[in-house]
């Protein structure tokens, strides 16, 4: 029997080149590599044992985790406290009025003392009218006119329930009647806030409650006012100097995110800020003849340097006077007190609102059938006393009154005419300053 070997004819060449595609056999040949036998031994696995932990660590692990958490929630509080604060301390006119060192909660603590026993009584918003002359503060439940304060019926000013209206000292908890309070049964209608001490002041309505035989009040029965306006007030003016020079920034403060009106006074030493001072002093622009009114020009360069002399003069008693060349720079100026200088009255004149204090010195009024029947006849009066002389209202037939915009700042100029025809014209100037 004879045996054909089959030939592979498709791959010869491949299979030469390539011995090791060639199946069967033990290959020796030196460029292959002899297969390695690796061996892996089974390991058993072991499971590592806990170790137990000591009572000592257990406890040190729940103090520790307890500190943790008190210090994130001491955290939290403090954040929400900072960002309430920031809330309310703001300088912002319509935030909660803070009164001096202390924080919202802590003015509201001291808010809450008042009023609370007849939650039926309030003075809340029974102000409807307020304005300042210098640093004397004049409130009325209606409007604040001359002939409402000429009146003999004290209910046109302050309204009814009360003889009058005083401060309440938050630093003291007390109330100076003698001097921080009106007097209307003797023609007093304001409050000198240049005579109060250094802290927060509340203004409230005397009324049966108090003793002043012995200056107690029950501050449950006190029932403090707040302005009824819709904007928010905060009105800052400085005091004149004491004796000593020292001089008071004084701010009245209202608005309806706060439940009352608050006056802060604060010791500022002797130093006014740029551009405020005591007193403006200036040339009269209208001559008085009888009853008529001639205007003048403005003061001359040369004038107005007599009028620095004389300012610098007065200066010299501690004040700080600026002297101008007209009425409408007297008026924009920012000072407590106006001085115009004239030589056409016979005597020295003051403002209607100032009679009280200044009761040595002559008053007149437009007559009663003008648009400002009895307000202030002269311009450098009128219209230097801001919203309570009416000023820059524009009516027909008022000379002057058309100088400047509407006023409608409620901080005026406590006005004077020094007739300086009269040679003592300087002592008047002094004993002006000296009792406002």
């Amino acid at each position: 029997m004879f045996f054909h070997r089959k030939e592979n004819l498709s791959q010869p060449e491949e299979n030469a080149e390539n011995p090791q595609n060639i199946s069967g056999g033990n290959n020796t040949s030196p460029n292959i590599p002899n297969p390695i036998n690796i061996v892996v031994n089974n390991i058993p696995e072991t499971k590592a044992v806990p170790k137990k932990k000591s009572p000592v660590e257990i406890t040190l692990k729940i103090i520790s985790t307890a500190l943790v958490l008190a210090l994130l929630g001491t955290s939290i509080y403090a954040i929400y406290e900072v960002i309430n604060e920031q809330a309310y301390a703001e300088e912002k006119d319509d935030s909660y009025i803070l009164l001096n060192s202390k924080n919202f909660a802590d003015s509201q603590a001291v808010y809450s003392k008042f009023g609370t026993a007849d939650t039926t009584i309030s003075n809340k918003l029974k102000i409807k009218d307020y304005a300042l002359l210098g640093a004397r503060l004049y409130l009325s439940e209606s409007k604040i006119t001359p002939s409402s304060l000429a009146s003999s019926d004290l209910t046109s000013v302050v309204g009814t329930g009360y003889s009058d209206i005083a401060l309440f000292s938050l630093s003291t908890e007390s109330s100076s009647p003698s001097t921080l309070s009106t007097s209307f049964k003797n023609g007093k209608y304001y409050i000198d806030l240049s005579d109060c001490s250094e802290g927060d002041y509340l203004i409230f309505p005397i009324t049966e409650y108090y003793d002043s035989t012995n200056n107690s009040l029950d501050m449950a029965k006190i029932y403090p006012f707040s302005i009824n306006s819709s904007d928010a007030i905060n009105t800052t003016f400085y005091s004149l100097p004491s004796e000593d020079g020292t001089r008071k920034r004084i701010s009245l403060k209202n608005n309806t995110a706060s439940p009352y009106t608050v006056i802060s006074v604060v010791n500022c030493g002797s130093t006014l800020p740029t551009n405020y001072y005591d007193a403006v002093i200036y040339d009269a622009q209208y001559q008085e003849s009888s009853d008529s009114l001639t205007y003048q020009s403005s003061s001359s360069a040369e004038r107005l340097s007599v009028l620095s002399t004389i300012a610098s003069n007065l200066e010299v008693s501690r004040y700080k006077i600026k002297a101008v060349s007209s009425l409408v720079e007297a008026i924009e100026a920012n000072s407590n007190i106006s001085l115009a200088l004239s030589n056409s009255i016979s005597e020295s004149r003051c403002s209607i609102y100032n009679s009280y204090g200044f009761n040595t010195l002559k008053t007149k009024t437009l007559s009663s059938n003008s648009q400002l029947g009895g307000y202030d006849f002269n311009p450098e009066i009128r219209e230097t006393a801001g919203y309570l002389g009416l000023a820059g209202q524009a009516y027909a037939g008022i000379i002057g009154n058309d100088l400047v915009p509407s006023v409608s700042s409620k901080l005026g100029k406590e006005s004077f005419i020094i007739n300086n025809s009269d040679s003592s014209y300087l002592e008047t100037i002094a004993s002006v300053l000296a009792n406002c």
